[in-house]
C-alpha cells in the first residue's frame, strides 16, 4: 500500500466518525481538517524533516498530519484542545513511537504559551546532541497571528514554522512597506525572521469547506535577530499604538497623544523620520525609533 492509499484510507475513517457521532465542529476552536492526501503529503515534504528534528504541532486534529511528522521527525510533541479529537487521534496513533500527544491550548492569553507545552518541547530538544526545534502547524484562524508571533518571541529553539494559514493572514504577514497590510505583525515577523509563501490552498480540500483561501507560510528564524527579544512585547505595544494612526505623521501621533511626557523634544529624539507617517518606515527604522523613544515611554 502507497502512502498515499493509506491517507485515504485514515481519511474515510476519519469521515466515517464524523458521521456516526453527527460531531458538530466548532468553529471557535478553527477546526477545518484538511483531507487532500497530496496537500497533506506535500506539506511534510515542504517542512524538509529529518531525524535531528524534534517538531511542534499545534493542532491535532484527527492527527492526518501528525502521523506523517511522526515516521519522519526524531519527536513530534502535537498539542489539541479539542477532548474529542483528541480522543480520536490517540486511538489511531497510541503507541506510535517518538510521538506525543498533549491536551491543552497552546496559548495563555495571548502572550504566552503554555509552560506544560514549551516544557515538554524543550526536554525532548535535551534528548541528544545535534538536534533542532521546528513548527509544523494547520493553525486555527482566529488565533494563528498570536501564535506565530508569541513562538518567535518566546520560543527561540523554534528555528523554523512551517504553518497552514488564513491567506489574508498571508498578505499582512509578508506585506511591504507602505501597502494597507503592512502593520504590527509585519514588522515584528521582520526582525526576527524571513517569510515566504509555499503554495496557496483552496477552500474544498477542507471540511467543514472555509469560506477563505488558505496559502502555507515558510519562517525560518533569522541566526541574529534585528531586535532585543526581551523588548519584543513592548515595541509590539508602541507599534500597535503608533498603527492606530498610520496615516497621521510621527510628529503629530507622538505629540498628540502626550505619551512621551511634558518637556520631551520629540524633533530632537526622533530625527528626520519625524515627518513621516508609521506606515512608510521600514522595520529596522520603526524599531531604532522605539529604542531612541524608549527613555521617555511610561
Amino acid at each position: 500500500m502507497t502512502e498515499k492509499e493509506k491517507l485515504r484510507g485514515e481519511i474515510e475513517v476519519l469521515l466515517t466518525f464524523l458521521r456516526q457521532e453527527r460531531k458538530r465542529l466548532r468553529k471557535s476552536l478553527g477546526q477545518n481538517f484538511l483531507l487532500d492526501s497530496n496537500l497533506l503529503l506535500a506539506m511534510v515534504k515542504d517542512a524538509g524533516l529529518t531525524s535531528r528534528d524534534v517538531v511542534l504541532e499545534v493542532g491535532t486534529g484527527p492527527g492526518l498530519l501528525t502521523r506523517l511528522l511522526a515516521e519522519r521527525a526524531h519527536r513530534v510533541i502535537s498539542v489539541e484542545t479539542d477532548r474529542e479529537m483528541l480522543r480520536f487521534a490517540r486511538g489511531r496513533l497510541e503507541g506510535h513511537p517518538g510521538l506525543e500527544l498533549v491536551g491543552d491550548d497552546i496559548l495563555r492569553g495571548k502572550r504566552q504559551l503554555s509552560p506544560v507545552v514549551v516544557e515538554k518541547f524543550r526536554r525532548a530538544l535535551c534528548g541528544q546532541e545535534g538536534l533542532r526545534g521546528k513548527m509544523v502547524a494547520n493553525l486555527p484562524y482566529s488565533i494563528a497571528t498570536p501564535i506565530i508571533l508569541t513562538v518567535l518571541k518566546t520560543l527561540p529553539e523554534v528555528e523554523s514554522l512551517l504553518v497552514m494559514t488564513q491567506r489574508e493572514l498571508g498578505d499582512r504577514l509578508l506585506s511591504a512597506v507602505g501597502t494597507k497590510d503592512y502593520g504590527p505583525a509585519r514588522i515584528i515577523l521582520d526582525l526576527v525572521a524571513t517569510a515566504r509563501a509555499v503554495r496557496p490552498v483552496p477552500p474544498h480540500v477542507f471540511t467543514p469547506r472555509p469560506k477563505v483561501h488558505s496559502v502555507i507560510l515558510e519562517i525560518k528564524r533569522r541566526e541574529v535577530p534585528l531586535f532585543d527579544l526581551s523588548s519584543l512585547a513592548r515595541l509590539d505595544g508602541f507599534l500597535c499604538q503608533i498603527f492606530t494612526q498610520r496615516r497621521k505623521t510621527l510628529r503629530a501621533i507622538l505629540t498628540g497623544r502626550s505619551f512621551l511626557g511634558r518637556g520631551v523634544n520629540v524633533e530632537e529624539i526622533a530625527g528626520p523620520v519625524i515627518s513621516r507617517r508609521p506606515e512608510e518606515l521600514t522595520p529596522p527604522e520603526l524599531s531604532s525609533l522605539f529604542v531612541a523613544l524608549t527613555p521617555f515611554l511610561p
